[in-house]
């Protein structure tokens, strides 16, 4: 954050809804994606592009946050 904006506070974020694209396949948006939500106690709507590798992931990260709820959806979204 911005000084002018001031320090950000994390538990603004618990309970809300995180969109994580490309977060089906280990990488950057896996590693946010479980950030958000064991760390920040967000639930997670993950993104990705084939609905196997999706369904895989969102079965994954809900048998590690338990709670919280995970939505897998298949999409491109470069197209509108």
């Amino acid at each position: 954050m911005s000084k002018q904006q001031g320090e950000l506070n994390l538990q603004q974020f618990k309970g809300q809804i995180a969109v994580i694209t490309g977060a089906g396949n280990n990488g950057i948006g896996w590693g946010i994606a479980k950030h958000a939500a064991l760390q920040l106690g967000m639930h997670v709507v993950l993104v990705d592009l084939h609905q196997a590798t999706v369904e895989q992931a969102s079965q994954e990260l809900q048998a590690l946050i338990g709670d919280r709820r995970v939505l897998g959806l298949a999409c491109d979204v470069t197209q509108s």
